[in-house]
């Protein structure tokens, strides 16, 4: 997937779960996903919290989970656990929010 339309599909699923920007007011757009990846790629000791749920995804495990099925599957996995944490956390972390889509691996 293109950033730009990465950047728009995470936009989307933030906005329609009710997410609101750190700053200022209105909706999550494309720039603003866009600004929050900068930051984490310029976070090169992963200190902070986004950039640390950035690694989690990267690991070896999660790539090769997400490389082994096709592309369509492997977004909707990686859209569906994102919709999955932002669910969660809005719910103040009850886990009984619907579970994300889990590719056999």
């Amino acid at each position: 997937m293109a950033r730009k339309t990465a950047h728009e599909a995470v936009a989307q699923i933030l906005d329609k779960l009710g997410a609101k920007p750190g700053r200022g007011g209105g909706r999550i757009t494309a720039r603003t996903v866009r600004g929050w990846c900068e930051r984490v790629a310029a976070d090169v000791g992963g200190h902070s919290i986004a950039a640390t749920n950035a690694n989690m995804m990267l690991t070896d495990k999660w790539q090769s989970k997400i490389n082994a099925v096709s592309q369509t599957t492997g977004r909707k996995f990686v859209l569906d656990a994102l919709t999955h944490v932002v669910r969660n956390f809005i719910n103040g972390g009850d886990a009984s929010v619907e579970k994300p889509f889990n590719p056999s691996s």
